[in-house]
């Protein structure tokens, strides 16, 4: 697992205060840098051993120790053999759980910060563009530190706050979570003074059973939250607003907790957007508290505000107002706001604009889960209106237990909705058939192909699928990995 290089590390007697771990063998320096990671630079750096899926630390101890590492944290005793083997003045301080005290060291880095300000981010999508957004107009305000890419589990989270450097004044954290009880403690290591939750939908339906489990699990972040602090929560998303609720009869939520949206009712209200080729132009309709902050009067032509959105899609302007939410309840300037937004191009692999072969592919192949797929759909029915021929090459959705393929089926009568004759829809994994399938039976009548699994041999078909002056879109989970079906693209042209 390459990683970034964490900047920071506490002393040795701070590491042995936050982990309350057992000295075996003191080091002769004091650590300069934190790694999880033998690939990283490990001069004068604590190496924690952390036990995956596919590598043990403890297995690469040694390693730190010839690679310069000061001492290493680890939780399962090191044989004589391994010890034999580590430098005289090598520290090891051994832990309970490596995991555990990963996190607890980067708490302890964090309680250093006294100036930082925390935002905290989840969703089932939309997490990762909520938190560039407001990191976009944040950096316009202060220094600004984030998570970097999706760091948002019990090794990302750890790791994005021990790269915090010490003269930020504001971080913006993704949080994410597989199973139930997970998310309120990673929160909880950023300490945040705000949160925002984009999303409860069908994602991770395998470790949570329901959408309903998923909304008490994402709303459960507001508890982390102190209760001067803000949360901003997607208000046009039923289960999630049910979720927060019962948190709120609970006492668990802090003073100011203000919806989002397109309904009525949304404090924060998307109220108009239109697509201008790669421009969207935003009309957000802000709370009167809101208004009152940037010393304007009430009236409703005066808590109408205009942005400028440089990422395409419903979802993404959706996305800009809850960052936009968030801003203005930490008491950024509206003009911050919109030049922040303005200033965010869209990121690798989330609907970025690629020219291939004399066709445009629109790469949205970051990650994927139902309500994902269909916001990606739509956007890019507005973003490919025009063009005489299209194609949708759709991987499978993960984590969805006993529901992935009336997910997949959910999906494929979505696509039958915005696609037309002349276009063509592809879809590869265990449930692409069944995906096609619903499509056809929902009135599509393109061209259909299917795969139970990527080869090189049903990708290198796909350029004549779409020929040149086709529009593409590619979408799947991260594990399809769906960015390999781009390659012929890029070296076969064909014409119509």
């Amino acid at each position: 697992m390459a990683t970034i290089p964490p900047i920071h590390c506490p002393s040795f007697q701070s590491l042995v205060l936050a982990t309350r771990g057992e000295v075996i063998a003191r080091p002769s320096r004091e650590p300069s840098a934190l790694s999880i990671d033998t690939r990283d630079d490990l001069s004068g750096a604590c190496f924690v051993a952390i036990a995956g899926d596919r590598f043990d630390g403890h297995d690469f101890v040694a390693a730190a120790a010839r690679g310069g590492a000061a001492l290493a944290v680890i939780e399962r005793p090191l044989s004589d053999a391994e010890r034999s083997q580590l430098p005289e003045g090598f520290g090891v301080l051994r832990v309970a759980s490596t995991r555990r005290a990963l996190g607890q060291i980067a708490h302890a880095w964090r309680r250093s910060l006294l100036r930082l300000r925390v935002v905290a981010v989840t969703g089932s999508a939309g997490k990762t563009t909520t938190r560039r957004l407001l990191e976009g107009v944040l950096a316009k305000c202060g220094p600004t530190h984030a998570s970097p890419k999706s760091f948002n589990n019990d090794i990302g989270v750890p790791l994005t706050l021990l790269a915090t450097p010490d003269e930020a004044r504001f971080l913006v954290a993704e949080v994410g979570m597989n199973h139930p009880g997970e998310l309120v403690p990673l929160a909880e290591l950023c300490e945040p003074e705000g949160c925002i939750v984009t999303l409860a939908g069908r994602a991770h339906l395998e470790g949570l059973g329901s959408v309903e489990g998923v909304a008490t699990e994402k709303a459960s972040i507001l508890s982390a939250v102190p209760s001067h602090g803000f949360a901003i929560v997607n208000g046009d998303n039923a289960p999630l607003l049910a979720a927060v609720r019962r948190l709120s009869e609970e006492g668990r939520v802090p003073d100011r907790v203000w919806t989002y949206g397109t309904g009525e009712a949304c404090a924060y209200r998307l109220v108009s957007r239109a697509q201008e080729e790669a421009l969207q132009r935003l009309e957000v309709r802000l709370p009167v508290h809101a208004v009152a902050v940037e010393g304007a009067e009430s009236g409703t032509a005066d808590r109408v505000q205009r942005f400028e959105l440089r990422l395409p899609g419903a979802h993404n302007a959706l996305n800009a107002v809850g960052a936009i939410a968030a801003a203005l309840e930490m008491g950024m300037p509206i003009d911050a706001i919109r030049e922040g937004l303005a200033a965010v191009e869209p990121s690798d692999m989330r609907l970025e604009r690629l020219a291939l072969g004399g066709r445009i592919v629109f790469n949205d192949a970051y990650n994927a889960n139902p309500e994902a797929m269909i916001a990606s759909l739509g956007a890019f029915a507005e973003l490919a209106a025009d063009a005489p021929r299209r194609m949708v090459l759709f991987g499978e959705m993960r984590e969805l237990g006993a529901t992935a393929r009336d997910l997949h089926e959910e999906v494929g009568r979505a696509a039958a909705a915005v696609l037309r004759p002349s276009d063509a829809l592809v879809a590869v994994g265990p449930h692409a058939e069944a995906l096609v399938e619903a499509a056809r039976g929902a009135g599509f009548s393109g061209r259909t192909l299917h795969a139970p699994a990527h080869s090189d041999a049903f990708a290198a078909g796909l350029p004549a699928v779409a020929p040149e002056g086709t529009s593409v879109l590619v979408k799947g989970s991260r594990g399809a990995r769906m960015e390999r079906f781009l390659e012929p693209f890029r070296t076969t042209c064909v014409s119509a």
